[in-house]
């Protein structure tokens, strides 16, 4: 039997298989099945964590520490891995490197309020370190104040190599001159 050509005989009991097969549905009960399309993602009506819970959640990452919004987010039901992403200004895990357009603002605006509260705490205690008190033995803790205050500004401005900066790298094809090409002399007859 050539390939590609079968009996009725073969055609009917190949159908018949195929009608009894587990998964498939009977012919009395197709009319009762309703068949949906599948939903993808959060389905309707659930759009996730509210923005505003989400800049909260980062605001107390920030704040108060990350064991504070951990339990903040676990009072809602969020996974602890989102609170690093909110914290980021990322509205999820998968977003992390991209920042939404409203928790990203949010988040730097309270990182801004707390570099300047660290810098005004740094400058204080540089006030504090006088020529007097680098002889007393209070100066080192004068100092790592500094450094710490120090460190604290430079994170909240983004100076630790957050920021991605744009590059462009150009690539142009090596040129090569009429020399370099064979010359074939056709003649017409």
């Amino acid at each position: 039997m050539p390939i590609g050509f079968v009996s009725d005989e073969e055609l009917q009991e190949e159908l018949s298989r195929v009608d009894s097969s587990p998964g498939t549905i009977p012919e009395s009960d197709k009319d009762e099945v309703e068949i949906k399309d599948i939903e993808r993602g959060r389905g309707n009506g659930n759009g996730g964590v509210p923005n505003v819970l989400q800049k909260i959640i980062g605001e107390t990452a920030l704040t108060d520490g990350n064991q504070e919004a951990i339990a903040l987010a676990n009072e809602f039901g969020i996974k602890k891995g989102s609170v690093s992403a909110y914290k980021k200004g990322a509205s999820s895990l998968s977003t992390y490197h991209e920042p939404h357009e409203s928790i990203s603002p949010h988040i730097r605006t309270v990182k801004e309020k707390i570099a300047i509260k660290a810098r005004k705490k740094l400058l204080q205690s540089l006030k504090n370190l006088t020529p007097d008190k680098l002889q007393e033995a209070s100066a080192r803790e004068l100092s790592g104040v500094a450094k710490d205050m120090s460190s604290i500004v430079k994170d909240m401005d983004g100076q630790d190599g957050d920021e991605q900066n744009v590059r462009f790298v150009l690539f142009t094809p090596k040129q090569k001159k009429m020399d370099s090409f064979d010359v074939i002399d056709v003649t017409e007859e």
